[in-house]
């Protein structure tokens, strides 16, 4: 094969498979931009008119933005914990920064614009039928099988150990029909590091939160420590003289020989 043709198929097969990967648009950028003004707009409606036809209900009457917010001329600011974008669809995950709420939403450009197909509130939403108790794999298996169009790896991957990591932590209450909406989580070298809001699943219980430590001893997950919540946080910290989030990192790693600070939100 000539060497300029051999080039040339170099250059379009790397092109092409950078072209198909999932990418998220730059703070600032119109896209970005776009993607969350439509859906804030969206948010005003929801959830009385949600537009995926998913049929997700709600039991709590608080599920959407109050009247008074929306009335007084508020918007929500974003917080955007994910976002992927590829082949004019977008999955997106936000949290009010001015306002509380927490938003799962698929989105797809159309003639142009961004239109979002489908929005859900994680914390709030009736997941009664769900037997894994993972309320977020939960409703990404809800989407992909109602917009199968829709690419799959715009959507945050379910790791293969979640559902034993879920399984110990309901230990922590075993007397609570709980499950989970994780917030974080990663596993490295037999540790996982997991951040989740414990709920029932009418979602009109909604508990502390169940940071933790885990390690996998005999093919279970052990949990080695558990981040203290609320006034016992304040405590700990002054105890073990910790002075940020990142100290408190540290701590952890002094305490357990083997975790790396990658296991650890940035």
């Amino acid at each position: 094969m000539p060497k300029i043709i051999f080039l040339i198929l170099i250059f379009f097969i790397t092109n092409f498979a950078f072209a198909s990967e999932p990418y998220t648009p730059q703070r600032g950028s119109p896209e970005r931009k776009a993607i969350l003004d439509i859906l804030r707009e969206e948010l005003k409606r929801f959830p009385d008119k949600e537009p995926s036809g998913i049929g997700f209900e709600y039991k709590r009457e608080d599920a959407g933005v109050a009247k008074w917010f929306i009335e007084e001329g508020k918007n929500v600011i974003f917080i955007v914990n994910y976002l992927k974008v590829k082949d004019n669809w977008a999955w997106i995950e936000v949290r009010g920064e001015n306002y509380g709420i927490d938003i799962d939403s698929l989105l797809h450009k159309e003639e142009g614009k961004w239109v979002v197909k489908g929005l859900v509130r994680p914390s709030y939403v009736l997941c009664l039928n769900d037997k894994e108790g993972d309320v977020k794999a939960y409703i990404y298996k809800r989407f992909m099988e109602k917009f199968p169009q829709a690419p799959v790896n715009i959507f945050p991957k379910v790791d293969s150990e979640r559902k034993s990591i879920l399984n110990s932590l309901r230990g922590i209450h075993r007397e609570l029909d709980l499950i989970f909406v994780i917030k974080y989580l990663k596993v490295k070298n037999g540790w996982a590091w997991i951040e989740t809001g414990p709920r029932t699943p009418d979602g009109m219980g909604q508990f502390e939160p169940i940071d933790a430590l885990l390690h996998k001893e005999k093919w279970k997950w052990v949990i080695k420590h558990i981040k203290p919540c609320c006034g016992e946080w304040e405590d700990y910290l002054e105890q073990n003289n910790i002075k940020s989030m990142e100290g408190y990192y540290r701590h952890l790693m002094r305490m357990f020989p083997g975790l790396t600070r990658d296991l650890f939100p940035k």
